[in-house]
């Protein structure tokens, strides 16, 4: 039998429109309990999310690292838990995995044992430059008028959450002119 790590995590697997959040606690007797929630991915529909969490309390929440959708959900819950951002690639790898068993709840299994490598998450600041600087972006590909990011480019997921940099601590990211 593998050691618990931490007593109380959570794993999400994040989609476009959804994350499928597990969360997983481990009892006074010593059983594991989890319950697995569907949320939206809106601006108050992470932060439902972030309060689902907070009732267990997790110390640690695991999520994929797929495409941009995870980086709102990263922004609304790094604050609070210790989020650990894992590469795909690596979950699918662990020995162990069960074919009938959901993603979030793998990601919580797996997070409670300790068995997630993480992956580099810049700092937020870092991130909102790539996310929006208009120097970072190949003009034509993605631009708006005056080689300005178009909304899905500058914002990415974030566009439609509202959540994520709106200002970069050097002054740079929408407004940036050199």
């Amino acid at each position: 039998m593998l050691s618990i790590m931490y007593k109380q995590v959570a794993g999400l697997d994040v989609h476009k429109k959804t994350v499928v959040a597990t969360r997983m606690q481990v009892t006074t007797e010593g059983r594991g309990v989890w319950e697995t929630q569907t949320f939206g991915t809106t601006t108050p529909d992470l932060l439902q999310l972030h309060d689902w969490l907070c009732e267990w309390p997790c110390s640690h929440v695991a999520l994929e690292s797929t495409g941009d959708y995870w980086k709102p959900v990263y922004n609304v819950l790094e604050g609070t838990f210790e989020v650990v951002v894992v590469n795909a690639n690596h979950v699918k790898h662990v020995p162990g995995r069960k074919t009938d068993v959901k993603d979030s709840e793998w990601l919580a299994e797996l997070m409670m044992h300790g068995l997630l490598k993480a992956s580099f998450v810049p700092p937020q600041a870092s991130a909102c430059v790539a996310d929006t600087d208009p120097l970072s972006h190949d003009p034509g590909s993605g631009t708006g008028a005056g080689g300005q990011p178009s909304p899905e480019v500058a914002g990415g997921s974030e566009h439609q959450t509202g959540i994520g940099c709106h200002q970069h601590p050097r002054g740079i990211g929408a407004g940036y002119s050199g």
